[in-house]
């Protein structure tokens, strides 16, 4: 199915840069619990452009199973869910946004939490994982993702841990890096993320 986008072209004003792509960003209707979090990007890198995906067959999947979740987790905070940031190589972004994350390409930027897919709370810790192309420009997703209940993530894990040695087949939804205050969620399940915007910079 084709993955439909607005896009939005990010050019450099002269002055008040970050104040102009604020206003900008409403065009898009980038969610108000990120835009804040936008400026802080600008201490690393220069926002060229956002693109709001659209991909009808990748969100059906992903509301499924947010309703799976959610009535799974009922009594201890549903499915969890939270916009993180995804950093990757350009080249993989067109794959991301037809077929949605893929855990068989897991292993490419390190696997210390487990085989999953990895997604930032911060978006200064995705800009490392965004290799730039060619003429310098780098990738980041904006994505939903369903973290639902999670335990601590090892590098040896291939699905999340059981809740209860006693049900072993009842699995944690996804982990993290440190239990207390996470940086870092990874999930093992691809529908559990959805691509919802596309930021590209240098």
């Amino acid at each position: 199915m084709k993955a439909m986008c607005t896009m939005v072209v990010l050019h450099r004003p002269p002055t008040r840069r970050k104040m102009a792509v604020l206003q900008l960003l409403a065009c898009v209707n980038f969610p108000t619990s990120v835009l804040c979090k936008v400026p802080q990007l600008f201490d690393l890198a220069e926002i060229l452009k956002i693109e709001r995906l659209q991909n009808v067959h990748l969100l059906r999947a992903y509301q499924a199973q947010k309703k799976n979740m959610s009535d799974k987790n009922v009594h201890c905070g549903g499915a969890g869910e939270k916009l993180l940031y995804h950093g990757t190589a350009k080249n993989n972004c067109i794959p991301i946004m037809k077929n949605g994350f893929n855990r068989s390409f897991a292993g490419c930027n390190g696997t210390s939490y487990g085989n999953g897919t990895y997604f930032a709370v911060n978006a200064s810790l995705s800009v490392g994982y965004s290799s730039p192309a060619h003429d310098g420009s780098r990738s980041m997703f904006v994505v939903r993702v369903l973290t639902g209940v999670y335990d601590a993530g090892h590098k040896s894990m291939k699905v999340p841990p059981p809740r209860s040695y006693q049900q072993p087949h009842d699995l944690y939804d996804s982990v993290v890096d440190q239990i207390h205050q996470p940086d870092l969620y990874v999930v093992f399940q691809d529908n559990q993320a959805y691509p919802d915007y596309l930021i590209t910079f240098r």
